[in-house]
């Protein structure tokens, strides 16, 4: 800080973010984190100490202090700053902080595939909350702009960052080009509320859309097995991937997998050796109960939905073939045959089957003209 011509230091007692984006504002920088010291230390006086600024300010000595020169410090305790040049308006950005586990998973192919969104406005970044609105669409717009597939991509609020002016609402339909198409509340910034940072997990720009869409939360056999017994393939936003063969995938998951599939007996269900698949993993770690309705309801020990650590290849499983020609299931009006996974209903000669695709009604020959084998000068009677 130059008073009266002579540059001097600040004592870091009390220094931080607040403090920090003051001089950044000064610098004609747009954010600044603080550090203690980290560049050593300063020479000459020490002019200010217990600097409390409420970020508002445009100079550093409209903020609160001890004092000039009244500080109890040496050079040691020099403050210093990280400043971040102006971003580019529109561009976007994923943060995390205090990450609890290998961080190698959050990395992709250019930067961070994983992790809190945060879009520059006005020339800063802000935090963009996960508010009601936040879902895969969103997740899409992001994950094109940051050059990884729209498809298989996910949100989550398991990544925090520290608070920071933030915007919310931000609806997408899922095709914009970039974040800023997308519409978002107005009002002023304000923090987003507890565990309501809007997150995003990308996958590698190679994933494919699914031939034919998909929902999230389906379960296929992979299409080149059996339909019984094979790799089994989820569904996360319009992609296809698999789940991991890890140690915890046994019974109890095949149970549910099965029983989500249809048509087959979940008491029956047994994992399967399958071919390693491709495309993202998308589950890990699961722990099921064989009762859960989805295997997306069951626990799972891994960060998260696409955040997966897998080397042990792609989870199959084996089901048992519910025949519902012999139960209540099957309800056909006439015949009823049973294949794997399925039934479908067929009629007896002389009837046709309903649009219920269960019913049968009669067929009336006689006005069918190629069903009709009666001599022009005959009466035709149908039965």
């Amino acid at each position: 800080v130059c008073v009266d011509g002579v540059f001097g230091t600040v004592c870091d007692d009390q220094w931080d973010e607040l403090d920090a984006s003051v001089v950044c504002r000064q610098l004609n920088f747009t954010q600044g984190a603080h550090v203690d010291g980290d560049f050593g230390s300063g020479t000459g006086p020490i002019y200010y100490d217990n600097v409390q600024c409420s970020g508002m300010e445009q100079n550093l000595t409209q903020c609160a202090h001890s004092g000039l020169r009244m500080h109890n410090c040496n050079h040691t305790e020099d403050a210093g700053v990280r400043c971040q040049a102006m971003c580019l308006e529109g561009s976007v950005r994923l943060a995390v902080e205090g990450f609890v586990g290998d961080e190698e998973v959050l990395q992709g192919k250019g930067g961070l595939r994983a992790g809190v969104v945060e879009l520059c406005s006005n020339g800063s970044y802000s935090v963009v909350c996960g508010d009601e609105s936040w879902d895969e669409r969103e997740a899409s717009v992001v994950c094109r702009q940051l050059g990884f597939s729209p498809f298989g991509a996910t949100v989550t609020q398991d990544f925090h960052v520290i608070s920071a002016p933030s915007l919310h609402s931000v609806e997408c339909t899922g095709s914009e080009p970039s974040l800023l198409g997308c519409s978002y509340s107005s009002a002023p910034p304000s923090p987003c509320g507890p565990n309501q940072h809007a997150g995003v997990v990308c996958q590698p720009l190679s994933t494919p859309e699914a031939e034919g869409g998909c929902s999230s939360g389906e379960v296929r056999i992979a299409p080149q097995d059996p339909p019984d017994a094979g790799r089994v393939e989820v569904c996360v936003n319009n992609a296809w991937g698999t789940i991991c063969n890890d140690d915890l995938f046994g019974s109890p998951e095949a149970m549910v997998l099965c029983y989500q599939l249809g048509g087959y007996q979940r008491e029956e269900a047994t994992t399967y050796h399958a071919a390693p698949g491709l495309g993202p993993v998308f589950l890990e770690q699961l722990a099921c109960f064989g009762k859960e309705d989805s295997i997306f309801s069951c626990f799972s020990y891994s960060n998260g939905v696409g955040l997966t650590e897998c080397s042990q290849g792609s989870a199959g499983i084996q089901c048992l073939d519910v025949d519902e020609c012999e139960s209540a299931r099957g309800g056909c009006g006439q015949l009823c045959n049973n294949t794997i996974g399925s039934f479908f209903c067929d009629c007896m000669s002389g009837y046709s089957l309903d649009e219920d695709q269960f019913n049968c009604s009669d067929i009336d020959e006689c006005a069918n003209d190629t069903l009709n084998d009666c001599s022009p000068n005959a009466n035709c009677t149908n039965t």
